[in-house]
């Protein structure tokens, strides 16, 4: 069976956990191996990254930090990672129902096969969260730092003594007691549940907010269409290609043949899909050797060249250094030397 091409999501939905680190004096390259994630791009908010590697990458945090409830405690501590036009949409909206329905929408902008779904009922009313086909145990940190940040929300748009009638999670209890959720929620919690939820009194959907705006409210709804669209151009055949042959560059089965196979597609179908785009296999393959070798480059490691070419899928250093140039202008080795010069500070360099 072949695997699909993985969900999307902003990048900016990692930086609480690129902060967690800072906070700690702690690298974040060692993180990053073997995952499709890169320093400048998770650095560039509006990046696109697998939902994946991000899950695994949360956990990763977790254990360097050596806080098993990091997702938690991050949620807590400040609100949505999606950015301050979502909060503005509970600043703004006329009640809170308007507002979770606006974020719900919201979320369609920042990541790709997740649920985020609000639920009326007769007397009590739910929001729902999950990332599609992730296991709860490997969405854990992500669920609960987002039902968390929500959570802040609602509180923040119906007064501090507020609380819901209960919190539920997919995933297993946490290895310490539930009572540090139950003091924050100031609510019954229960894991193994399934779905994720925060479940509200219905009544506190109809409140009314003195502040709401009205006109505000629609220039926010037109920026959510705006990004909400260009998320789906964003999640076209060429990205899923260049995701693909991320995971698979320097092995022996990152060929036309296997990149279609992994997206489901037949050989003829990709290159025509390709070509509609005005692009194709060898192209993009191209561009992520590039990418790749110059990430490795800027890596003070004693990485050899030839190391450097295995890993990016040629032969040898003779066939890394022709194509760099035709890349970059310069040798492989002129460009990393250029490199570790500019990181040197006025200290370093004064005294060679």
């Amino acid at each position: 069976m072949t695997a699909e091409y993985p969900g999307l999501l902003r990048a900016q939905i990692i930086h609480p956990y690129l902060e967690a680190l800072r906070s700690k004096n702690m690298r974040l390259k060692p993180l990053l191996k073997d995952l499709s994630l890169y320093e400048d791009t998770i650095e560039s908010p509006m990046e696109r990254v697998p939902i994946a590697d991000f899950l695994q990458f949360t956990h990763r945090v977790s254990e360097a930090t050596k806080e098993p409830l990091l997702g938690f405690k991050l949620g807590a501590r400040r609100y949505d990672s999606r950015g301050p036009l979502s909060t503005m949409v509970f600043f703004y909206a006329r009640s809170l129902h308007q507002a979770l329905e606006l974020f719900c929408e919201f979320a369609d902008a920042f990541q790709e096969r997740t649920l985020f779904k609000l639920t009326r009922n007769h007397k009590t009313s739910q929001v729902a969260y999950r990332i599609v086909e992730a296991s709860p145990e490997l969405a854990r940190h992500d669920v609960e730092f987002t039902m968390t940040a929500l959570y802040c929300m609602i509180r923040q748009f119906l007064g501090p003594f507020w609380s819901a009638l209960h919190i539920n999670f997919e995933h297993g209890a946490p290895p310490a007691s539930k009572a540090a959720y139950e003091r924050f929620y100031r609510a019954p919690v229960s894991f193994n549940q399934p779905i994720n939820e925060i479940v509200l009194k219905e009544s506190d959907l109809v409140a009314v907010n003195p502040l709401s705006d009205e006109t505000a409210i629609e220039l926010l709804r037109d920026h959510i269409r705006t990004v909400r669209s260009e998320m789906a151009r964003s999640s076209d055949l060429t990205h899923r290609v260049s995701l693909a042959v991320t995971k698979l560059i320097g092995t022996e089965n990152c060929d036309l043949p296997t990149v279609a196979g992994y997206l489901n597609m037949s050989t003829r179908s990709l290159q025509r899909r390709l070509s509609e785009e005005k692009t194709s296999f060898v192209t993009i393959l191209q561009k992520q050797r590039f990418r790749i070798a110059q990430s490795l480059m800027r890596d003070r490691s004693r990485r050899s060249m030839a190391t450097i070419a295995e890993m990016v899928g040629y032969a040898d250093e003779a066939s890394l250094s022709r194509a760099f140039k035709s890349w970059a202008g310069q040798s492989p080795r002129s460009y990393k030397r250029q490199i570790h010069r500019e990181a040197l500070d006025p200290d370093e360099l004064s005294s060679n």
